[in-house]
């Protein structure tokens, strides 16, 4: 996808969007491809279509309406996906940005600056750290090729408001990691309300969003460290 498609999808896609917009795409375009020369912040194939790829796969699910301008978790962010494009293209939604690399975050924070964002935090943190002094703070959170759905749920439930959602962000094995995270979703006071399905459209790759609502205040002993959630996942 070159940038005159990209510019077709998003106006088709989100026909709001401005040319200031547009132009903070341009800024973060030009961030990743310079700094990912000297940090690993994509895969070298991945970083040849950073419009498909990164930005429409990011944005193939809007945020609903209720959402738009309350507060979003991206964890364990990595380069920015999908928090940035979510906040260039929803600038009063409140952003935290969770990565626990230095030089990512470092990157992280380069972006809010030269993008101007507002309401932006960039915390360079481990998720189950983090919970332990910022827990159901959040309105909504994000997660995009973060871990095995069972173990996202746990890093990330107790991070959402009872009443917020836990968004994830899944490739083909979608319907079976959701099978095999439905103990964990029940114990963490989850319930599925969603799975949406969309398609890059010129990759033709399936994308899934698997939709949580947090129904009750998750139980103070999750999440355990991590080394026991991989060790033994719920």
């Amino acid at each position: 996808m070159d940038k005159t498609q990209f510019e077709y999808w998003l106006k088709q896609n989100y026909p709001s969007i401005t040319d200031g917009q547009i132009g903070q795409f341009e800024q973060y375009k030009l961030l990743l491809e310079t700094w990912n020369k000297s940090i690993n912040l994509m895969s070298r194939a991945d970083g040849l279509d950073i419009y498909e790829k990164h930005f429409v796969d990011s944005l193939l699910f809007p945020l609903e309406p209720a959402r738009q301008r309350g507060s979003l978790i991206d964890l364990g962010t990595g380069a920015g996906f999908p928090g940035i494009p979510l906040k260039i293209m929803y600038p009063d939604l409140t952003l935290y940005l969770l990565e626990p690399t230095s030089k990512r975050a470092h990157f992280l924070e380069r972006v809010v600056a030269t993008l101007g964002f507002t309401k932006t935090r960039v915390v360079n943190e481990r998720a189950e750290v983090y919970a332990s002094f910022s827990r159901e703070m959040f309105d909504v959170l994000t997660a995009r090729a973060v871990a095995h759905l069972n173990m996202l749920l746990e890093l990330g439930a107790p991070l959402v408001k009872p009443g917020g959602l836990l968004l994830a962000y899944k490739g083909k094995e979608a319907e079976q990691e959701a099978i095999d995270a439905s103990f964990a979703a029940k114990v963490l006071a989850l319930q599925q309300s969603g799975h949406q399905i969309a398609v890059l459209p010129y990759l033709g790759h399936q994308r899934h969003l698997l939709v949580y609502q947090k129904i009750a205040a998750t139980a103070p002993k999750y999440p355990r460290p991590f080394p026991e959630i991989k060790r033994k996942p719920l």
